[in-house]
C-alpha cells in the first residue's frame, strides 16, 4: 500500500515537472513579441510628399523628416482667433499626449546626432516610424495608445511603445 501510494506521489511530480519543461521550452522558441497597439494606416505618401522643400523648411535628419514634422503640425495644431480685432491667438493642440511625446523623441534625436551618439541612418529611420504613427493615429481613437505613452518613463520607454506598434495599410 505504502509502495503504491510512493509510486503515485512521484508520478505526479514527474509528470508536473515534464509539464513545467515543456512550457518553459516553448517560451524560448517564441519569443516574437505581438505588436503592442495595430492601427489601419489610411495615409498616402502623397500627403507628405506633395508639401514643399520651402514650407517645410530643413531638419538635421533629413527632407522627408522636414516634409513629415510639417505634415503633423498641420493635422494636430489648429490655430483660432480669441476675438475679432485682438492680435492674440489661441493654440489647440489635437491629443496632445501623442504629440507631446513625438516632440520628446524629435528633441532626443536632435540632440543624439548632434551629440554623436547615434548614427544617423538609425535616428531617421526610428524617427521615420515614429512620424509615421503619429499621421496615422490622427484619425483613430487613441485613448490607451495615450495612456501608455503618459505611463511610460522616459524617453526610451516611449520609443519602445512606437517600436512596438503596428500600421496595416488600408
Amino acid at each position: 500500500m505504502k509502495n503504491s501510494i510512493v509510486f503515485t506521489l512521484l508520478f505526479i511530480v514527474g509528470m508536473f515537472s515534464l509539464q513545467v519543461l515543456h512550457a518553459e521550452n516553448n517560451k524560448e522558441t517564441s519569443l516574437v513579441e505581438p505588436p503592442l497597439f495595430q492601427f489601419d494606416d489610411y495615409t498616402s505618401e502623397e500627403e507628405w510628399s506633395s508639401i514643399s522643400k520651402k514650407e517645410a523648411g530643413s531638419h538635421s535628419l533629413g527632407d522627408v523628416i522636414a516634409k513629415k514634422i510639417c505634415l503633423v503640425k498641420k493635422l494636430y495644431i489648429s490655430q483660432d482667433e480669441v476675438a475679432p480685432g485682438t492680435p492674440g491667438v489661441r493654440v489647440f493642440i489635437r491629443k496632445p499626449g501623442i504629440y507631446q511625446a513625438y516632440n520628446k523623441l524629435e528633441k532626443h534625436y536632435r540632440k543624439a546626432i548632434r551629440k554623436n551618439t547615434i548614427l544617423l541612418q538609425e535616428a531617421q529611420s526610428n524617427f521615420n516610424h515614429v512620424l509615421d504613427v503619429v499621421i496615422a493615429l490622427h484619425v483613430h481613437e487613441t485613448e490607451d495608445f495615450e495612456l501608455a505613452l503618459k505611463k511610460a518613463k522616459g524617453v526610451e520607454n516611449q520609443m519602445e511603445i512606437f517600436k512596438k506598434t503596428r500600421l496595416t495599410a488600408y
